[in-house]
This record gives structure tokens, sequence and C-alpha cells, in this order.
């Protein structure tokens, strides 16, 4: 009988335990079967919005896995709605949008992270990432300040290092 019902039907009447298991699938499963689970999270009545931001920011996830960097975007779109203080969303909103050229608007999210983010190993990585997305804009300048800030927020961090590597 399981079987035979849609995803969003076996989540919304299974117990704990298959909702766990399409949980699992959702964030682990970077194919179809991930974004089937996600969906099916998403599509579920009376979700509260922080698991409906949660659910699309896994199909975000899984949507870079398979360099779909468009469908992406718009998963990350749709979680921030949800959810406008998620810092990884923001993290991965800056990711994608270097990826796509968009580097006036990936400072503009990696700005938006930062005003989310809870601690100094977030602060840092966000301004790495604030840092690569203008240099290729070719504000050397804010980008060489950014990667020293991120450096004095977490002193010795290997990924300042390569980053400074990158920058020089």
């Amino acid at each position: 009988l399981v079987t035979s019902l849609s995803s969003f039907e076996v989540f919304a009447a299974a117990p704990g335990n298959n909702r766990s298991k399409l949980w699992d699938t959702c964030r682990k499963d970077d194919g179809e079967a991930g974004l089937t689970a996600c969906m099916a999270i998403i599509n579920t009545r009376g979700i509260p919005a922080r698991e409906r931001a949660t659910a699309y920011y896994n199909r975000c996830y899984n949507y870079m896995m398979r360099h779909d960097y468009r469908s992406a975007l718009a998963a990350c779109d749709r979680s921030l709605e949800d959810n406008p203080s998620s810092f990884d969303t923001w993290l991965m909103r800056t990711v994608i949008r270097s990826g796509l050229g968009q580097f006036d608007l990936a400072v503009k999210d990696a700005t938006q992270g930062l005003a989310v983010a809870n601690n100094n190993g977030d602060r840092a990585g966000t301004l790495r990432n604030r840092a690569a997305a203008f240099v290729r804009r070719g504000n050397i300048a804010e980008s060489r300040a950014d990667l020293d800030r991120a450096a004095k927020l977490q002193p010795g961090d290997i990924y300042n290092f390569i980053h400074q590597a990158d920058f020089l």
C-alpha cells in the first residue's frame, strides 16, 4: 500500500520513522531521489516555514552538485523566502552567483550572510567568499581587506592561507 502512494502522501501519513527516512534522502542523496524527497517535504500541508526552507536549501545543494546552477539559485531563493536568516543559504547563493559571473550580486549576498552569521568561522568563510567576488569584480582593496579581516577572525585557518595565495 505504501509503495503505491506518492512521496507526498507517504510523508504526510507516515509515522516518524518514514519522515526521518525522507529527510535523510532529502539531505544526503544528490540524485533524483533526493530532489523528490525534498519536494515531498516541501509540498506537505502545514509544514513549518523553517522546515520548508531547509528542504529548499537541500534542493539547492543537490542542484549545485549536479552543476544546475539556475535551478540551484531558484531553490536558494525559495529557501530565503521562508527563512531569510539562513546563513548556509546566503553562503551557498554567494558561491552560485560567483559561479554564474554575477559578482555584484555575490557581494550583496555575502554581505547579507555576514549579517546573520553566528560565529567567527561563519564570518571568516563569508568574508573569504566575498573577497573572491570582489577580486573578480576588480575591487582589489576590498578583497584584501576582507581576507585580512577573515585572518583576524580565524588565525591560522588553512582556508585563509589558500584564499590569500589565490588573491596574490
